[in-house]
This record gives C-alpha cells, structure tokens and sequence, in this order.
C-alpha cells in the first residue's frame, strides 16, 4: 500500500516547504466521511500508524472526492512519498511528545490542512518510539 499527502486546492502553501527525502508522520483519525460508492468506512485508530519519505516533488493531482453527508474534496496537491514503515503509535503518546493535553482534537491541523510541521526531535522521538512499537 503506498500513502501520500494530498491536500486541498485551497491549502498548497502547506506542502511548498516540503522536500525530497523529508520523512513523515500519517495519523489516522477515527472517523472520517464515507465515500460516495465505497460503503462505510472504518473506524479508524486514531494512531500514528506509517512513516515514510518523501520522494517526489509537490505536483498538481486532482483527486475529487464526493461524500455520502452531500460534502465534496477537491485534493488538488500531492507529494508522493515511499519507504512506508507501518507500525502504530497512539495518539495519547503523540500528544504526550508534542505537549498536548492527551485528548486534543487533531483534526484542522495546520488551519485546516491536516499538515504540521514538526521540530527535528519531536519527529526523532515519535519515529523512535514507533519504530521500537509492536507491529501488527
């Protein structure tokens, strides 16, 4: 399975700082909107559960996604990533190593992007505490 980061027309800005072979975090939440067509989706981990490279620049994708709540995405931007490591750290821990109350709502991260950038030593210490996790 390969992931990588799409993101919103409207949220581009949040992706140009982003460079081959900068390594990233996917959080999983718990709910998200189904998909018009692909059924209910699952409940989700509410984990960090791969961590990958960046491999390809930002390009344009037009990625349309229309939901079952009559709600449209329009992921405009991609950035390809690959060397996915799957794994899981739970979100009590990643807001533990980040300094948030261990209930914060992650979703709208980076005024609504999903993206943040973290400092070299928060990502060192959630890639080391994942990495050294039980693998399902």
């Amino acid at each position: 399975m390969v992931w990588n980061i799409f993101v919103p027309r409207q949220h581009r800005s949040a992706l140009e700082r982003t460079r081959i072979d900068d390594k990233v975090a996917f959080y999983v939440s718990k709910h998200g909107p189904t998909i018009t067509g692909w059924g209910p989706r699952p409940k989700g981990g509410q984990a960090i559960v791969c961590i990958a490279r960046v491999t390809e620049p930002l390009t344009e994708c037009p990625l349309h996604e229309k939901y079952t709540n009559g709600r449209t995405g329009d992921y405009a931007w991609q950035v390809s990533c690959g060397d996915h490591v799957f794994g899981r750290l739970d979100r009590a821990r990643v807001c533990d190593i980040l300094g948030w109350a261990r209930n914060y709502y992650l979703h709208g991260l980076g005024k609504g992007s999903g993206l943040r950038e973290l400092e070299a030593e928060e990502f060192e210490q959630i890639e080391g505490e994942f990495v050294g996790s039980d693998h399902p």
